[in-house]
């Protein structure tokens, strides 16, 4: 099962709670009282990053974007506890159990558009072979970027398109004979 856990991050609660469409964004995954519910700003995710992914902080450090990082600590929050991500300007309009309820599910997606899968709300167990996928394909992207700059780089090293690309990569390995 996916834990009944809600993670959510932007650079600092301050900043949330003056901003009404964001306070009552967050406050809309919030309100379920089955679920947990946590809140990280830019020091947490540097500190989460720090402390369990040590191996990859270099990569995380270079990134030049807050909202790189952000997409990079996403992957890796929910891969060591599992849970639901939600970007804080997302509003919950369905009961979260939605994207938890699955038992031997490695991440629940739903498509952003014709190309990608939404990685601004997703779910997955702790340890998803599927994220570590994600994971590594970001980190070795960016290891091979000379230099970060350009339309879609963002896109491509950490936000949606290396999302899924990393998926695809998992099946491909795990699946195709």
């Amino acid at each position: 099962m996916i834990p009944k856990n809600i993670f959510q991050t932007h650079k600092s609660r301050q900043h949330i709670e003056s901003t009404p469409i964001l306070a009552n964004a967050v406050l809309s995954w919030k309100r379920n009282k089955h679920f947990n519910h946590y809140f990280s700003d830019d020091y947490q995710c540097d500190e989460f990053i720090r402390i369990y992914f040590p191996e990859i902080k270099d990569v995380y450090d270079r990134l030049p974007m807050k909202v790189m990082k952000a997409d990079l600590w996403r992957y890796c929050i929910i891969y060591k506890y599992g849970g639901i991500y939600a970007d804080t300007d997302t509003v919950l309009k369905i009961d979260p159990l939605f994207l938890t309820n699955h038992n031997n599910k490695e991440l629940v997606v739903v498509p952003e558009d014709d190309v990608h899968f939404c990685q601004w709300v997703f779910a997955a167990p702790a340890n998803s072979a599927i994220l570590k996928s994600i994971i590594d394909l970001s980190v070795e992207r960016i290891r091979n970027t000379k230099e970060i700059k350009g339309e879609h780089i963002i896109h491509y090293l950490t936000g949606p398109g290396v999302f899924t690309d990393g998926i695809i990569r998992y099946f491909h390995k795990n699946y195709e004979q």
